[in-house]
């Protein structure tokens, strides 16, 4: 009897021992699947960056990074509003009301946003202008950090506002980006002080 007890112990030790090294696994591969996802920046070395990436009258302080376009056009096309039919109604609806997107600030610094389309174009003007998009959203965990987002032809523009600094991220050449503070730029220095949405 003891000895039937005493295996029937150990068949059950190995057994949670099993399941629970399954749940660690599946746990830690959706995880990296997310966080590939959603990673869209790169915070780049610029030590390494080639010559002929010179970014003139620049801020005192910047970071560069390089943006995988594709991958934030895919996520962000989940906002676009679109005609829609159910039961022989036609109504104008994204497949989702906000995503999350992570944005750089400054330095070496990551947030996460919920994103909303804050676009006035109506969907006939959206499909005549496909690269021109607009979109606003709030830091996750703080919610008084405030960004506006405008997408077209020129690239990906972002402002940054709070209470005490206002934050910039702009495209210079290609996918490499700039992201830097207001403060950390003479007011005279018209291309980064007040940044207009095209290079």
């Amino acid at each position: 009897m003891k000895k039937n007890r005493l295996v029937s112990f150990v068949i059950l030790v190995m057994a949670s021992s099993f399941f629970l090294q399954c749940a660690k696994t599946t746990t830690s591969n959706t995880s990296t699947l997310n966080q590939d996802k959603y990673k869209v920046w790169q915070l780049v070395d610029t030590s390494s960056l080639a010559e002929a990436l010179v970014i003139k009258n620049a801020p005192k302080k910047y970071d560069v990074l390089k943006l995988k376009s594709s991958k934030i056009k895919h996520l962000l096309k989940a906002l676009e509003a679109k005609e829609r039919v159910k039961d022989n109604i036609s109504y104008v609806e994204a497949e989702k009301p906000a995503i999350l997107i992570d944005l750089p600030y400054p330095f070496g610094k990551f947030y996460t946003y919920r994103i909303e389309n804050s676009s006035l174009f109506s969907p006939e003007l959206a499909k005549k202008f496909p690269d021109i998009r607009s979109y606003s959203g709030k830091q996750k965990e703080n919610e008084t950090m405030h960004v506006r987002l405008d997408v077209n032809p020129s690239g990906l523009f972002a402002m940054i506002t709070s209470s005490s600094e206002i934050v910039y991220i702009r495209p210079v050449e290609n996918d490499y980006y700039i992201c830097y503070k207001k403060s950390d730029v003479a007011a005279d220095n018209k291309e980064f002080y007040e940044p207009t949405n095209k290079k």
